[in-house]
C-alpha cells in the first residue's frame, strides 16, 4: 500500500508540473501600432504579421519570448515605410524587436484545462534599436489559447529619433497591440 501511495504521489507530481511548450500558429494573427502626430491631425497606423512567439508553461507560470522582424512593418505608404525603417528604426543594424516576459501567474490547472484570462497585467523586457527597457501592458488569453496583448512604448526610451516633417511631429508614445493563437509545439 505504501508503494502504491508513493507511486501515485510521484505520478501526480509529474503530471502537475509538466512543462508545456507553445508557439504561435503559422499564419496566425498580427501586430499593430498607432503613432499620433503633434498636432493630432495625423494618425500613422501600421501592422506586421504576428511576431514569432514561444511560450513555456510550467508550475502555473508562463514565460514568453516574442521576436518581431521589423522589415515586415507596413503603414500602407511605401515612402513612409522606407523612411521609418531606414532613418528611424535602422532595421539593417537592428533587424528585430525582442520581448521577453517571465513568470506570468496562471490560474490553477491551466496546464490541463486552459481557462480564460482577461486583462491581466504583465511586465517584460523589450529590446528595440539596441536598447532594452522594461515595459508594462495587459493581455488576455482564452481557452483556445488566442492571445491579445496591448502596451505602449516611448520612442526616445529606445534612442529612436522622433519623426518630423514640415512642423508635424510624431508623438513620442506609440501604442502597440497584437493578437495570435498559440498551439502546442511538437517536441
Amino acid at each position: 500500500m505504501k508503494y502504491f501511495l508513493c507511486l501515485s504521489t510521484v505520478l501526480f507530481s509529474i503530471t502537475t508540473f509538466a512543462t508545456i511548450n507553445l508557439e504561435n500558429a503559422k499564419q496566425s494573427g498580427e501586430i499593430n501600432f498607432l503613432a499620433i502626430g503633434k498636432p493630432a491631425m495625423i494618425r500613422i497606423k501600421g501592422k506586421a504579421p504576428a511576431p514569432v512567439t514561444k511560450a513555456i508553461i510550467e508550475n502555473n507560470k508562463m514565460s514568453v519570448e516574442s521576436n518581431l522582424v521589423l522589415k515586415d512593418l507596413d503603414t500602407g505608404i511605401g515612402l513612409r515605410d522606407e523612411h521609418m525603417k531606414d532613418n528611424f528604426l535602422q532595421v539593417k543594424e537592428y533587424p528585430t524587436a525582442l520581448l521577453k516576459i517571465e513568470n506570468i501567474t496562471l490560474p490553477d490547472g491551466f496546464e490541463t484545462k486552459p481557462t480564460t484570462i482577461k486583462n491581466q497585467a504583465f511586465q517584460g523586457k523589450l529590446t528595440l534599436h539596441g536598447k532594452e527597457q522594461i515595459i508594462t501592458g495587459i493581455f488576455s488569453l482564452n481557452e483556445s489559447l488566442e492571445l491579445v496583448a496591448k502596451f505602449s512604448i516611448k520612442l526616445t526610451d529606445f534612442g529612436i529619433e522622433i519623426p518630423s516633417y514640415l512642423g508635424v511631429n510624431v508623438a513620442d508614445t506609440v501604442a502597440i497591440d497584437t493578437n495570435f493563437t498559440l498551439s502546442r509545439k511538437d517536441n
